[in-house]
């Protein structure tokens, strides 16, 4: 696929390679962006999994996006009411975690 044919919002199919090039996998970022994105890039060596694209960079033919992911992991907004009885600093938005239950 083409970077030009890359839409914001598009889900796509990216296939990592296990065996990255020698010109990427021993370079030495030289930002902590680079850092962060070399890491992903090692980490995710094998890999298939869907991205949802959030930005098109076309001069880099790079895209920023999300990997959606299933997972039973909840975090819901805290009423104020519950912000006081807890002893929570008021004025600043809280989560409480949690786990979905089944259906």
């Amino acid at each position: 696929m083409r970077t030009k044919d890359v839409r914001v919002g598009g889900t796509y199919v990216v296939n990592v390679p296990q065996r990255i090039p020698a010109a990427i996998r021993d370079s030495v970022p030289s930002t902590a962006e680079a850092f962060a994105a070399h890491m992903q890039l090692h980490l995710n060596r094998g890999r298939r999994f869907d991205l949802t694209v959030t930005d098109v960079h076309r001069a880099e033919r790079t895209v920023d996006g999300i990997e959606p992911v299933t997972t039973s992991k909840v975090g819901l907004p805290l009423s104020e009411g519950q912000v006081r009885a807890l002893g929570l600093p008021e004025g600043v938005p809280h989560r409480g975690p949690g786990l979905r239950g089944g259906q």
